[in-house]
């Protein structure tokens, strides 16, 4: 098989069904790593997960999609569990990453990034020199 053909079905053939196992065949590293941080965050919390679910989600959605991060795969239209599947596990891939550095210069600031829950809103004042100052 030539070099190039089998790159695309690497990135393109849907994973066998072997019972519980999952296939990140031809998925970029990011997308692997992100999907099992959110998957274990997702567990440790007490979500299930079930294996079809998330076997559909790669092989429908992000496999297909060729993002190379999760924030890229776009939205599942047909399948409600495969989208809330991705954006928790989204949410909790991008929410690992975030620094206080990042949060600066936005005006509404997940406070996680700074080791608190919730978020604080600038929005709400007005002259931009004082929220900036605020900030």
């Amino acid at each position: 098989m030539a070099p190039w053909r089998r790159e695309e079905w690497l990135r393109t053939a849907p994973s066998g069904s072997f019972g519980i196992e999952i296939s990140f065949r031809g998925l970029p590293e990011l997308v692997v790593t992100q999907l099992l941080f959110g998957l274990q965050h997702r567990c440790h919390r007490g979500a299930r997960t079930e294996a079809g679910n998330f076997r559909a989600l790669i092989d429908k959605t992000i496999r297909p999609s060729g993002a190379r991060r999760l924030e890229d795969v776009p939205d599942p239209v047909a399948n409600e569990d495969a989208l809330i599947l991705l954006n928790r596990t989204r949410f909790y891939a991008i929410r690992a990453v975030k620094t206080p550095e990042g949060e600066y210069a936005k005006d509404e600031w997940d406070l996680v990034a700074f080791g608190h829950r919730g978020t604080l809103v600038f929005t709400v004042i007005h002259q931009p020199w004082l929220r900036e100052t605020a900030k």
